[in-house]
């Protein structure tokens, strides 16, 4: 190694932007002494402000050494975890060679010795970082994270991208990982957790609540989110991922939970179709237990899951509507049919839109124009008073339209 290049080059090396990991490398390849370029390294991050700080030549020092002189690599990583200059950075240096067990038990370390932020330690769930961990080992340090504030989201999305991994592998995933996701959805707070990481959140279900195993999990995590719905405390519309994990890991556990015998109508309020922004997560339920679970008191679950599910799409993106093949076997297989498109026509007039309303609840609307192969005299003469009940409506909006625009003409005279 060129010493005065190198001592010309260290100023910027630790700030230098782009990909830096390859110079790393070259570094610790070509150092004659790898240990006192490391401290020559470290020294000049001390002098970074931390918001220029790059640490991509660190890791990729790291990762040459850990190959080629495996022992130092562990000592300079047994140091970072205390170091008043590396200590914070620890997780990411930790990422950059395989995880061995006693590389997880100063993981478990540094967690417990408190001087990482929390949030560093999200760098675990990219490239794999966790891959090499037992499961078993996986379930302490998760339960670690999520145990520290601030710490649930981390654990959330180091597991999800973990079962992930081990998705693509299309291998039998551990028990301890599905256990621990078991484990880490039930400390879920609604109230605080970050609706960004639903996706992730919809993952960890699918994968770990699954048989017996996950059926009361599932009914307890429904429960909590009507509860906290119903509290406005959060909106289940931005669980969307997650509701739709729990109905297809637990059909029948989860719609048990969301609408209670005992209080059966008042979930609904907030669950009903025209309540999601990015997908209806009811029509993810399996068809067999949807039905299944409706048969059990038809009366009332059927005209219930009317207006939860979607009821008509497009065969083109400007094309006219249609009745969607589960509204339509609703009509099919429901004892009391006028009461199902009840719920349905409740889906007509929007509660958010673009554009005119009354143009949005005509298209709607139309949809009672459509053959229907269910119907029936009590059908029949539903669909002829809700025609002439919407024709009204429309008109109406109409009128109010017209005079909102008058209005903002005059405004603008």
């Amino acid at each position: 190694m060129n010493e005065a290049y190198f001592e010309e080059l260290l100023p910027e090396l630790a700030r230098r932007r782009g990909n830096l990991w390859p110079f790393g490398i070259g570094l610790a390849e070509g150092a004659s002494n790898p240990r006192d370029t490391w401290t020559r390294l470290t020294e000049q991050l001390k002098l970074t402000p931390k918001d220029e700080c790059n640490l991509q030549i660190f890791c990729g020092y790291l990762s040459a050494l850990a190959v080629n002189d495996f022992g130092l690599a562990e000592s300079i990583l047994d140091d970072a975890v205390e170091s008043d200059t590396l200590a914070e950075y620890y997780p990411a240096l930790q990422s950059s060679v395989p995880i061995s067990p006693r590389d997880t038990g100063r993981l478990l370390y540094s967690l417990k010795l408190g001087k990482s932020p929390i949030k560093s330690f999200s760098i675990l769930s990219g490239g794999r970082a966790t891959d090499p961990i037992s499961g078993a080992d996986m379930r302490k340090l998760i339960g670690e994270i999520a145990a520290k504030p601030h710490g649930f989201d981390v654990a959330v999305e180091i597991l999800s991208m973990r079962l992930h991994s081990e998705k693509d592998k299309q291998m039998e995933v551990d028990p301890e990982l599905l256990l621990v996701g078991r484990e880490l959805m039930l400390k879920m707070d609604f109230g605080r957790a970050d609706f960004r990481q639903d996706y992730h959140l919809g993952e960890i279900v699918k994968a770990c609540f699954l048989g017996k195993e996950g059926r009361v999990g599932a009914g307890h995590l429904c429960s909590k989110l009507k509860d906290f719905s119903l509290a406005r405390s959060a909106f289940a519309s931005t669980y969307d991922d997650l509701l739709e994990g729990l109905l297809v890991a637990q059909p029948a556990a989860s719609l048990d939970a969301l609408f209670p015998s005992h209080a059966i109508q008042a979930p609904i309020l907030i669950l009903e179709n025209s309540f999601w922004h990015r997908k209806n997560p009811f029509d993810s339920l399996p068809e067999t237990e949807l039905f299944g679970w409706c048969d059990q008191n038809p009366e009332i679950r059927y005209p219930l899951m009317a207006r939860a599910i979607t009821i008509s799409d497009t065969s083109t993106k400007n094309g006219p509507r249609r009745w969607s093949k589960r509204a339509l076997r609703f009509l099919e297989k429901s004892p009391n049919r006028v009461e199902v498109l009840k719920q349905y026509t409740r889906q007509f007039a929007p509660t958010a839109w673009s554009g005119s309303r009354a143009t949005a609840i005509e298209n709607n609307a139309k949809l009672l124009d459509e053959p229907n192969e269910f119907s029936d005299s009590a059908v029949s003469d539903f669909v002829t008073s809700e025609r002439i009940r919407f024709a009204r409506l429309i008109e109406a909006e109409r009128r109010i339209e017209a005079e909102e625009d008058g209005t903002k003409d005059e405004r603008f005279e």
